[in-house]
C-alpha cells in the first residue's frame, strides 16, 4: 500500500511540476472596437408620461458624416407596436439627436439605435 502511495504522490507531484496555470485577465479598460466613432452615449427614460431618448455620437478623425436611425416601440402582450420612428444626420464628426414621446403609465417600451459613421463613401455602423 506504501509503494501505490508513493507512486500516486510522485505522478502527481510530477504532473503539477509540468503544469501551467494561466488565467484570462480583463484589460483595465474596455474599449469599443469602432475605426470612425470615439464616443457614443444614450439616455432613455421617462419624466411622467412623456419618453425622451437623446443620443450623442463623437466621431473619430477624420469622420466625414454621421447618420441615426431610432425606432421605438411599446411592448405590450408580447407585441410590438411602433410608437416613433427618428432619423437624423450631420455632415461632420458630432451628432447630437433628443426626441420626447408620449408614454403609457405602466408601459414596457424599446429603442432600436443603428448609428453609421462615414470617413468619406465608407461606412461602419454602431449597432
Amino acid at each position: 500500500m506504501k509503494k501505490i502511495t508513493s507512486i500516486v504522490l510522485a505522478v502527481l507531484l510530477t504532473l503539477s511540476m509540468v503544469s501551467q496555470s494561466s488565467f484570462a485577465a480583463m484589460p483595465s479598460e474596455v474599449m469599443p472596437l469602432w475605426d470612425y466613432t470615439d464616443r457614443v452615449a444614450i439616455e432613455f427614460g421617462f419624466y411622467g408620461s412623456v419618453g425622451e431618448i437623446a443620443i450623442n455620437v463623437i466621431g473619430a478623425v477624420n469622420t466625414t458624416f454621421i447618420e441615426a436611425v431610432i425606432v421605438i416601440y411599446r411592448i405590450d402582450g408580447g407585441r410590438y407596436s411602433l410608437v416613433d420612428s427618428i432619423y437624423d444626420s450631420t455632415t461632420g464628426s458630432a451628432l447630437d439627436v433628443v426626441s420626447e414621446f408620449d408614454g403609457v403609465n405602466g408601459g414596457e417600451y424599446m429603442a432600436e439605435i443603428v448609428i453609421t459613421a462615414y470617413q468619406g463613401d465608407i461606412g461602419e455602423d454602431i449597432e
